[in-house]
């Protein structure tokens, strides 16, 4: 992954663990519905190997867009990109908006 912000109080190492802590210090939460609802942002995360490998953000319209490389950002299902790549999606985390 790209060297992005971290919160200074979170371990500094792509595991799952940290990205709890790192998701949960900008105020969200895991949740379980992955479908679109009013006044609440989602983000996925997915994983390769047991690892955080991918970032997704639920869009107003109720499709997830990422960014693929230097590309720009692509619309997408949520499961559109699992596979060898990007891996399966682990969690999914929701904040209000």
């Amino acid at each position: 992954m790209g060297v992005r912000y971290w919160p200074p109080s979170v371990p500094r190492e792509e595991t799952v663990a940290a990205f709890d802590l790192m998701l949960k210090s900008f105020g969200f939460s895991e949740c379980v519905k992955r479908t679109l609802e009013k006044g609440v942002h989602k983000v996925a995360l997915y994983t390769l190997g047991g690892n955080p490998k991918h970032m997704a953000k639920q869009t107003q319209k109720g499709k997830w867009s990422s960014k693929l490389g230097d590309e720009r950002d692509v619309e997408h299902l949520l499961d559109a990109l699992e596979g060898p790549e990007y891996g399966t999606v682990c969690k999914v985390y929701c904040r209000p908006s």
